[in-house]
C-alpha cells in the first residue's frame, strides 16, 4: 500500500512541476477583484497567518516571513531555506512570547524537486524572523511525513497530514519544544513533541489497527452506515476548535472537530476512491469518527478524482465543501467543489451541489486546490485559473462572485486574512488581492474588510476599495476608511473615526464628535457641526472646521 501511494504522490509532484502557466506578458483577467500589493521575486505556495505575520511556503525551497500589518506594503522579515524541499507548507503559533513554526515535507519526488525525498517535519523558533532557530526534526514516514498541518494554538497540539495506514491520523503535544533547549541534531529525546495518537500498540502490533477507516468501523456513531473502502492516505487536515455540536440529549457542546480529507488514488480516473472523515479530537488520546463522507454516484454526480481538502463555510453552519484536485481535464466539469450540508450533530450529510470553474476560463490547468472562507464566500487557489471566488449563499446553487488570473499564475491557494486575500503562487510568489463586492453572511454592517490597525475593534467599520468610493456613515458611529482610491468619505452623525486612504481623498465629518485623519495622499479634511479633531498624514493636507488637531 505504501509503495502505491508513493507512486501516486510522485506522479502528482511531476504533474505540478510541469504545469503550464500563462505566458509572460499575458493580460490580467479579473472580475470584482484587484491586486493591491505583492512580492513576486520568488516561488510561493501555502500561506499561514499568525499575529500580523504571513508565512509563505516556497514550493520546493522553504518559507518566507512577512509583516502584513499594512496589506498594501508587506515587509519581508526573514526566510528559512534549507535546500530542495518536496512541498513547503508552514503553520505557526505564538506561545510564551515565542513564534513557533511547524514546517512539513513529504515523500514526493520529481517536478521542481528532482529525485528529492524530504520526508521530514521541522519545528523552528522564528521569534527573530531574520534568524530562525531549528528546535527539532522528525524524519521518515511515521512522524516526518506532512503535506500540510494544523496547529491547535490553545492546546499546543500539532495535527500533520500526508501519511497512510495507522499514521493516517496523528496528534502530537508540542509543549516539550518550549520546555527544553533547541535540539537541532536530535540528541535529546526530551525535546521531541509527544505523540498522543496513534498509540504505540498500533505501531508495534500488526493486529492492532488505528487508521481512520478502522476508527469509523468501530465508532459508536456509525450505526448501519457503510464502512467504506480500506483507508488510503491523508492528504489534508483542517481543525475547528470549540465547534458547536448537538448531542444525543439535545444539548449543544463545543467539541474539537477535525476534517480529514483522504485523498484516494489519483491515478484511478474513475474517481471516488477517497473520502472525508469528521473526527472528534476533543480527547486527543481517544479520537472518535462521527461521520465518513462518501461521494454519491450516478448520472447526476461527477466522480471526485482526488479528495484534496475539506472546510466549513463560515457563514453557513456545518456546510462542508470538498475540493477535487484534477490536473488533467481542464475547466468545465472537472476539478470542482462538492457541498455537503452536515447535520447539527455531525452524524450525517446531504450533498447540496457540485460546482466547476466555468468552461472558457483562461486557465491551462484548471482545478480546485487550497481555499479559505469568509462569510458565505469561498476563496480558492486554482492553479492556472488563479483565484476564484464562489458564493455559497444558496448552497444548492453556488455561483462565481469574482476571480483574478494574473500574468503567469500557478496559484496554490487563496487565503482570506483581515479583509484581503493572499494568493500563494508557485510562479508569481505572493499577491495581495481585494474582493470588491459585498461579502454575504457577515454580521450586519460588516464588509469583511477592516481599517488599518483596527482589525480587533468592536466598532462597526465601513471600508473602501482601491477604486474611487463614496463612503457614508450612519448615526451609529463607525470607523470609516478609504483604501487607496480617490474617495469621498462622510460621517453620519455618530462619533466617527474617519481615516483617509492613500488616495487624494475628501473627508467630511458629520454632526458627531469625529476624529478625521489624513494618510499619504493630499487630503481635504472638513469637520462637521460637532467638536472635531483633524490630524494630517504624510500628504499635503488641508482642513477646516476642525476644533483641535494638527495638519
Amino acid at each position: 500500500m505504501k509503495r502505491s501511494i508513493k507512486a501516486v504522490l510522485a506522479t502528482a509532484a511531476l504533474i505540478i512541476g510541469l504545469l503550464p502557466v500563462l505566458p509572460a506578458g499575458a493580460d490580467v483577467v479579473k472580475e470584482n477583484m484587484n491586486r493591491v500589493a505583492g512580492f513576486n521575486t520568488t516561488s510561493g505556495g501555502h500561506v499561514a497567518f499568525e499575529s500580523g505575520r504571513a508565512y509563505l511556503g516556497m514550493y520546493g525551497a522553504g518559507f518566507r516571513i512577512f509583516d502584513v500589518a499594512d496589506p498594501k506594503a508587506p515587509k519581508l522579515l526573514g526566510a528559512y531555506q534549507p535546500g530542495p524541499r518536496a512541498d513547503a507548507v508552514p503553520d505557526a503559533a505564538v506561545w510564551e512570547g515565542r513564534h513557533i513554526v511547524a514546517f512539513g515535507g513529504t515523500s514526493r519526488v520529481g517536478g521542481p524537486v528532482q529525485q528529492v525525498n524530504t520526508q521530514k517535519s521541522e519545528f523552528l523558533d522564528v521569534t527573530n524572523p531574520a534568524s530562525p532557530v531549528l528546535l527539532h526534526t522528525f524524519f521518515g514516514a511515521a512522524d516526518g511525513e506532512a503535506h500540510n498541518s494544523d496547529v491547535y494554538d490553545a492546546k499546543r497540539l500539532w495535527f500533520p497530514s500526508g501519511a497512510s495506514g495507522d499514521n493516517g491520523l496523528r496528534i502530537y503535544d508540542m509543549q516539550p519544544l518550549l520546555d527544553h533547549p533547541a535540539d537541532p541534531l536530535n540528541v535529546n529525546p526530551a525535546n521531541d513533541p509527544v505523540r498522543l495518537w496513534p498509540p504505540d500498540s498500533c505501531r508495534n502490533d500488526a493486529a492492532v489497527l488505528c487508521d481512520p477507516t478502522t476508527l469509523w468501523q468501530n465508532s459508536p456513531f456509525r450505526g448501519d452506515k457503510p464502512v467504506g473502502a480500506a483507508f488510503t492516505h491523508t492528504h489534508d487536515v483542517t481543525l475547528y476548535p470549540n465547534h458547536p455540536v448537538v448531542q444525543a440529549d439535545g444539548s449543544t457542546q463545543n467539541r474539537d472537530i477535525l476534517l480529514l480529507a483522504e485523498g484516494g488514488a489519483y491515478a484511478n480516473q474513475a474517481g471516488n476512491t477517497g473520502s472525508v472523515f469528521v473526527i472528534d479530537v476533543t480527547n486527543p488520546t481517544s479520537p472518535v469518527v462521527r461521520y465518513r463522507f462518501l461521494h454519491e454516484t450516478g448520472p447526476d454526480h461527477h466522480p471526485i478524482r482526488y479528495h484534496h481538502e475539506a472546510i466549513f463555510i463560515e457563514g453557513k453552519p456545518n456546510l462542508m465543501v470538498v475540493s477535487d484536485e484534477d490536473l488533467h481535464n481542464g475547466c468545465g466539469e472537472a476539478g470542482g467543489l462538492t457541498a455537503i450540508q452536515l447535520s447539527p450533530d455531525l452524524l450525517s450529510g446531504v450533498e447540496q451541489s457540485e460546482w466547476f470553474i466555468p468552461l472558457g476560463t483562461p486557465g491551462p490547468v484548471c482545478s480546485a486546490h487550497v481555499f479559505s472562507t469568509r462569510g458565505n464566500l469561498l476563496f480558492m487557489g486554482s492553479y492556472g485559473a488563479g483565484t476564484q471566488v464562489i458564493d455559497y449563499s444558496d448552497p444548492a446553487m453556488p455561483k462565481r462572485a469574482g476571480y483574478y488570473i494574473g500574468d503567469g499564475t500557478n496559484a496554490w491557494g487563496a487565503y482570506y486574512y483581515e479583509g484581503y486575500i493572499y494568493q500563494g503562487d508557485m510562479s508569481r510568489g505572493l499577491d495581495v488581492l481585494e474582493f470588491l463586492g459585498p461579502i454575504p453572511g457577515l454580521p450586519a454592517g460588516s464588509s469583511g474588510r477592516t481599517c488599518p490597525g483596527r482589525a480587533s475593534s468592536p466598532q462597526p467599520q465601513i471600508v473602501g476599495t482601491s477604486n474611487a468610493d463614496v463612503l457614508v456613515g450612519t448615526s451609529k458611529g463607525e470607523i470609516i476608511c478609504g483604501a487607496g482610491g480617490k474617495d469621498k468619505i462622510k460621517g453620519g452623525g455618530g462619533r466617527d473615526i474617519i481615516i483617509a486612504g492613500s488616495g487624494k481623498d475628501r473627508v467630511n465629518g458629520g454632526g458627531g464628535k469625529d476624529l478625521l485623519k489624513g494618510q499619504s495622499g493630499n487630503d481635504r479634511l472638513r469637520g462637521g457641526s460637532g467638536r472635531d479633531k483633524c490630524v494630517g498624514g504624510k500628504g499635503r493636507d488641508r482642513g477646516n472646521k476642525c476644533e483641535t488637531g494638527k495638519l
